[in-house]
């Protein structure tokens, strides 16, 4: 059944909407290793970019959702950085795009693509946890909040956009844990350490807006979720409009500031101001 519902999920674009140039760095992925076409064993390689914005000491880490690759991604996350003004990075996830040799992407090695992205920027780019903050978009929640959830993480913040508690759970209306279920965010969520800004339309017609409720309830530092009226899974840029959508995400890392020196008040995203901890929630229309 798990074989059957990752077939399902990870919906990699055949043929891979980029090809190799000299943008994308590869990283080797320290996970089980696999036999190549000389049936010798290796690591699986994926592509990683980095946009660089000079003066900004902070980088958005970019997990995206489950039928795109990072090529068809590189427009969003040049959008990011030249509108945020901060350093973005996008990767790719084992099995997708053109990393090699290709493999069928599993939840195991999802994780093994995002830990690879944050080695690179620690090790090679010198970026400490603290000044990433991890951002996830529909699959891309669950390796962000796995990565986040970790027992020594120090990130600065997390960004969920159209997140979901569970895979099983977007189709199916059970509280009940299942055996063959995949990336578990509602078990993960509550052990992030840094604030959390949950993004989701509300008429979602993929996952769920419950979804978002529930894990905001469940988030340890709160930060008022972006809740959009009439927005469904692939639209909030253009229900919202990309100005608006960019002003709340820049208002989360201007907070992100203000939470590491010691002020965790909880900053409403519609311009009010709250104590952190609350259950509130913002509708943008």
């Amino acid at each position: 059944m798990g074989g059957l519902i990752s077939r399902l999920l990870f919906q990699p674009p055949e043929p891979a909407s980029y090809t190799k140039s000299d943008k994308y760095i590869f990283l080797e992925c320290e996970d089980k290793k696999v036999v190549d076409e000389r049936g010798q064993k290796v690591n699986v390689k994926i592509p990683l970019v980095f946009l660089e914005c000079k003066g900004s000491d902070l980088c958005l880490l970019y997990s995206h959702g489950n039928a795109t690759d990072l090529g068809q991604t590189m427009p969003y996350l040049e959008l990011l950085r030249s509108s945020l003004k901060i350093n973005v990075c996008g990767y790719e996830y084992q099995g997708y795009g053109i990393s090699e040799p290709k493999v069928s992407c599993s939840e195991p090695r999802v994780y093994a693509s995002i830990e690879a992205a944050v080695k690179y920027l620690k090790t090679e780019r010198g970026f400490s946890e603290d000044r990433i903050i991890v951002f996830g978009t529909s699959l891309g929640t669950g390796p962000s909040t796995y990565i986040a959830s970790k027992e020594n993480s120090n990130f600065r913040g997390v960004i969920l956009q159209s997140p979901f508690t569970t895979v099983v759970r977007i189709k199916v209306n059970t509280n009940k844990k299942i055996f063959f279920d995949m990336f578990r965010n509602i078990d993960r969520i509550d052990k992030v350490k840094c604030p959390v800004f949950i993004i989701h339309g509300k008429v979602d017609e993929v996952v769920p807006f419950e979804h978002g409720e529930i894990l905001q309830q469940k988030v340890k530092y709160k930060y008022t979720p972006l809740f959009i009226d009439y927005a469904g899974h692939n639209n909030i840029l253009e229900i919202m409009s990309v100005e608006r959508y960019l002003k709340q995400i820049f208002k989360f890392i201007v907070y992100l500031n203000e939470f590491r020196n010691g002020n965790r008040h909880l900053e409403d995203a519609n311009g009010g101001q709250q104590n952190n901890g609350a259950n509130s929630s913002s509708n943008t229309q």
